[in-house]
């Protein structure tokens, strides 16, 4: 049984072929709503502006992701360094499987369209903390120094993280790639955590 898809439904998806495909400066909404077969406004009465229909596209990408993270269980390991590898190698096969939305969440991460550049950036930090939150909520704090509260160090993590992602994070990575590096990102977050614990 087909059921229609909604007016706002049939632009993100057309949206998400013309951003992944031109990029946002050279995205065009008049192949947008001609690919949605919906009228042009019809497009700004649903998301505004260009920039809101980008974010609106981000964040169902996002969205999509997340529901198939949760899905893939990779809650089942039981060591964190070995849970945080799992998730970057999913999300490396997750990147191959759905190369549109990924193309769409690497440029609004990168360079995101001015009007909405704070509600990507605010977006990111929240989805940031919950990612630490998920991987970290459970660290043994009586191994830690009681010098450091559980907020410093999972904000000394999320710095951590925004080093490794600086550092190793590169535009055209495989899953050889990431395997490679696997096991010295684990010695690295190791060796931070050891420094937090009691002497």
């Amino acid at each position: 049984m087909n059921i229609e898809k909604s007016v706002p439904e049939k632009i993100l998806d057309a949206a998400l072929n013309e951003f992944a495909a031109y990029g946002y400066a050279l995205a065009s909404t008049n192949r947008i709503h001609r690919d949605a077969m919906v009228s042009k406004g019809a497009i700004f009465k649903a998301f505004g502006s260009k920039g809101e229909l980008f974010y609106a596209v981000f964040e169902r990408s996002i969205s999509h992701m997340l529901e198939a993270l949760n899905e893939a269980n990779i809650d089942g390991y039981q060591d964190v360094f070995e849970k945080i590898m799992a998730t970057v190698m999913w999300k490396i096969a997750y990147r191959n499987a759905n190369p549109q939305a990924t193309k769409v969440m690497l440029e609004a991460i990168s360079t995101p369209p001015k009007e909405v550049q704070n509600k990507v950036a605010t977006h990111l930090n929240d989805l940031t903390k919950l990612s630490i939150n998920r991987f970290f909520h459970d660290i043994p704090m009586e191994k830690i120094d009681p010098d450091f509260t559980r907020e410093e160090v999972q904000r000394f993590i999320e710095i951590a993280f925004a080093g490794i992602q600086s550092y190793y994070i590169k535009e055209l990575m495989t899953m050889e790639y990431m395997d490679s590096i696997r096991d010295e990102i684990i010695r690295f977050l190791r060796i931070l955590l050891k420094g937090m614990e009691k002497k």
